[in-house]
């Protein structure tokens, strides 16, 4: 019995010079196909039955998943539905509700425009916090694909500035690159029609409200609950939706922020633990690992453990 989820996000056929890093088509099919040799794909609404009860589903699963809510994942969603296979696209509501951008998107934007080492020279001179060893250590562990600089900005920008610094700092930047803000994340993000098809397919899921490291939230239930006020509009119940823990590391999630969200009435919840979910283990249907496409099979840096 085993549960291998592979985790997405950016789709499309562009390319850019950093911060953002599309899976094209070509690619996506073939990974899909590569996973299909090993693995039977699984629904969000099975894998809610199953989870309920507190159980590894039967034989060999894998389920797609797509984080952000973007625009483009539309055609990932029609791609996978022409295919058959199910997925579960986890959908943060401040960008469709109150047309705000997400802090994370802002910075994917600027690191497309400015260099790691210039961001991050940037950085320094408008704050003096720095990071320690053990920082950088964790930041090398979160951040495993990028090189120093991108990780130091990273790390000070998600987790070692104050929420207000960090905001003010990125959001000066993408405003001077977009413009309009709503009208940047009409185009950019999912929309209400989006969301109802992927409800009425049974792939919609949530990935909180403000998309902010819910660990390090004063007021997490509040977003995870505003997050169920907007999901609910779309949805009957969230006997049959899942949710996904925004950037999901171990600073991000733990068992508090996991036991609100079961409070809530969701079937089950990713972080972004590396790993596979088995029977062995002691098995926390709120706490399921996940594979980034890259550690995946034939992922850029597939691990050869998760086709056995």
């Amino acid at each position: 019995m085993s549960l291998l989820a592979v985790n997405f996000h950016y789709y499309g056929n562009e390319k850019y010079s950093g911060g953002i890093y599309p899976i094209n088509q070509k690619t996506f099919s073939r990974q899909l196909d590569v996973l299909s040799q090993s693995y039977d794909f699984i629904s969000q609404r099975e894998l809610s039955y199953v989870s309920r009860r507190s159980k590894v589903p039967e034989g060999k699963r894998c389920q797609i998943t797509f984080d952000d809510g973007l625009k483009q994942q539309m055609k990932a969603f029609h791609l996978l539905e022409n295919k058959g296979i199910p997925a579960v696209f986890y959908v943060p509501t401040q960008p469709i509700f109150e047309k705000k951008a997400l802090f994370v998107h802002k910075l994917h934007l600027i690191r497309t425009r400015y260099n790691d080492l210039d961001l991050l020279t940037q950085i320094k001179a408008f704050s003096s916090i720095r990071l320690d060893e053990k920082e950088r250590i964790q930041a090398a562990s979160q951040y495993k694909y990028d090189n120093d600089n991108a990780r130091e900005v990273k790390y000070l920008l998600n987790f070692k500035m104050t929420d207000d610094l960090r905001q003010n700092f990125v959001h000066d930047l993408f405003i001077q690159i977009v413009g309009n803000e709503s009208n940047w994340c009409d185009s950019f993000y999912m929309n209400r029609s989006d969301l109802k098809e992927l409800a009425d397919a049974g792939s919609l899921g949530s990935h909180g409200h403000s998309h902010f490291p819910l660990a390090q939230m004063n007021d997490f239930p509040k977003d995870i609950a505003t997050s169920v006020d907007h999901i609910n509009d779309f949805v009957n119940n969230l006997d049959e939706v899942s949710f996904s823990y925004p950037y999901g590391s171990p600073s991000a999630v733990n068992e508090r922020v996991a036991k609100v969200v079961r409070k809530a009435g969701f079937s089950y919840a990713y972080t972004m633990w590396r790993g596979i979910n088995t029977g062995v283990e002691p098995f926390n249907p709120f706490l399921l690992q996940r594979l980034d496409t890259n550690d995946a099979p034939s992922g850029k840096n597939p691990n050869p453990n998760y086709l056995k």
